[in-house]
């Protein structure tokens, strides 16, 4: 069981450790696709919205910060937008809105117009512990979270799952990122229902490929030219692009 960290200075020093580490791989993406996030934007997002630190049930620290997947998915949303006027993009796992950021940062800076709809089990308007500095002086809501970002406005959050959201909606999505529940088989019916609302050049980026089960799904996909990213040697991603 783990519980919150309530001390300003485990948090700091657990972003400070992972600010100073380097990833090869996601520059060589970003050089490759020729998009990147700029360091100055994504840091302070990422230190209150994706720098979690935990203590076990022994009262060790367990620091899990790593934010790298929103450098990955704002070099490929960019990509992905150049040329198109207006579109809905789906973020399965809000946790504290990260994700659905970076990926509205790419809607803005490719002055492209839609909306970001992120979904998660765990209700966006509820004050409970989400492990970020942001709560030290008591628990937020999802929104003041993201007070500092005026822009996230355009960003729709929903109490609900990737399933539920995608069998209530038949919008066409150039762009998803998955990190929801990672079961094989809540994994093989979003992908399935992705499938059908995508065309050609169309993504999805697939999180926590190093689990088993997600691994297994993603080996099995149709449709889908995919390319694996490999932060660490305990993370990958996978970017699918629709055929």
């Amino acid at each position: 069981m783990l519980t919150a960290v309530r001390s300003r200075v485990e948090y700091a020093d657990a972003f400070e450790a992972e600010a100073k580490r380097t990833y090869p791989v996601i520059d060589a993406l970003e050089i490759r696709l020729g998009y990147a996030l700029s360091p100055s934007r994504y840091l302070p997002a990422a230190e209150v919205l994706a720098c979690p630190v935990k203590k076990d049930k022994h009262g060790q620290l367990r620091q899990v910060a790593l934010w790298q997947h929103g450098r990955v998915l704002y070099t490929l949303a960019r990509e992905r937008f150049v040329g198109l006027e207006d579109v809905t993009v789906l973020d399965i796992g809000t946790a504290k809105g990260y994700s659905a950021l970076c990926v509205l940062w790419a809607l803005m800076d490719t002055d492209c117009g839609g909306m970001v709809h992120s979904v998660d089990v765990l209700d966006p308007l509820a004050r409970i512990p989400r492990h970020t500095v942001a709560e030290v002086d008591g628990l937020k809501t999802l929104a003041e979270f993201l007070s500092p970002w005026p822009e996230a406005q355009r960003i729709q959050f929903h109490q609900s799952t990737g399933i539920a959201w995608l069998e209530q909606h038949e919008d066409w999505l150039p762009f998803v990122y998955v990190d929801g529940k990672h079961t094989a088989a809540v994994v093989r019916r979003e992908s399935e229902l992705i499938r059908h609302r995508q065309r050609a050049g169309d993504v999805t980026v697939f999180d926590d490929v190093q689990i088993p089960d997600v691994a297994t799904v993603l080996a099995r996909l149709g449709g889908y030219d995919i390319e694996y990213v490999r932060p660490t040697k305990d993370r990958a991603y996978a970017i699918a692009r629709r055929q």
